[in-house]
């Protein structure tokens, strides 16, 4: 595998996806260049949280042999998001249920306001 590039902030939601409904850890979509990849993390600490939970970790840009890109995160800097603190509470307490699209714009980190 060939690494193309280093991001040392990346937002991304678990969600449940493909054959038997596993979750799955996606780039949240207002992030340019790297929305739409799949990340590769560590299963304990994905399955650790419910569906919708946003993380924010340091990954690598891969391409694979058959020039497949997707992110790959490095375990130690693999953790719940600080910044939507608020909506991974209520997700957690499973008062809601809808995934995160966008990042809150700076200064503005409540996503209930």
């Amino acid at each position: 595998m060939k690494s193309l590039k280093q991001y040392p902030v990346v937002f991304a939601v678990s969600v449940k996806e493909g054959k038997g409904m596993r979750l799955k850890v996606l780039p949240i979509g207002s992030q340019k260049e790297i929305g739409g990849l799949y990340v590769r993390c560590n299963k304990k600490l994905r399955d650790a949280f419910p569906q919708g939970t946003v993380y924010r970790f340091r990954a690598d840009l891969l391409e694979g042999k058959k020039g497949i890109r997707f992110l790959s995160s490095k375990k130690k800097y693999f953790e719940r998001a600080i910044e939507f603190f608020e909506h991974n509470l209520m997700v957690q307490m499973g008062l809601l249920f809808e995934p995160v699209h966008e990042l809150p714009r700076p200064g503005n980190l409540s996503l209930f306001d």
